[in-house]
């Protein structure tokens, strides 16, 4: 990616950190927001995913406050150096790299939703097929046991 696009991605993704930051926006609308198309940069996405759980929290944040706190602070950590166009250390991306935020608060590709539950169920039909031994394979042992007619006993 070109080194002045991701800057600026980091620079607009800062901004709305801010905004949800200094309440005044929702985090679902900075999401919503989100600087997405044709962004390839780490530091962004795992951004993204940070915001997307604090958004995600939410109920979590009444019930424990130093919680909200941790995200919080982490998402400040994260900010500072998106706002001056730097990448998120990789100290603070470690916990976050591992997993993506889905990309269900993005409305821009409408078409998507329905290829993603699709792609999904055709997924948990294959590993239904896969792992079910009706529908496996029969495999016949070239073991030096007793044989049947080409079947284990």
């Amino acid at each position: 990616m070109n080194p002045e696009r991701a800057i600026a991605y980091r620079k607009q993704a800062a901004a709305l950190i801010d905004a949800v930051l200094n309440d005044e926006i929702l985090p679902r609308t900075a999401l919503n927001c989100w600087p997405t198309w044709g962004n390839e940069d780490l530091s962004v996405r795992c951004a993204y995913t940070m915001l997307w759980y604090f958004e995600a929290d939410e109920d979590r944040h009444k019930v424990e406050p130093f919680y909200a706190d941790l995200q919080i602070k982490t998402l400040q950590e994260a900010n500072a150096c998106l706002r001056e166009g730097l990448a998120i250390p990789s100290t603070l991306m470690k916990d976050y790299q591992k997993v993506s935020a889905p990309p269900e608060y993005e409305d821009s590709w409408v078409w998507r939703a329905p290829l993603w539950w699709i792609r999904y169920h055709v997924n948990q039909i294959l590993t239904i097929l896969e792992t079910n031994p009706l529908f496996r394979a029969q495999k016949i042992s070239k073991s030096k046991g007793p044989h049947q007619k080409g079947k284990v006993l």
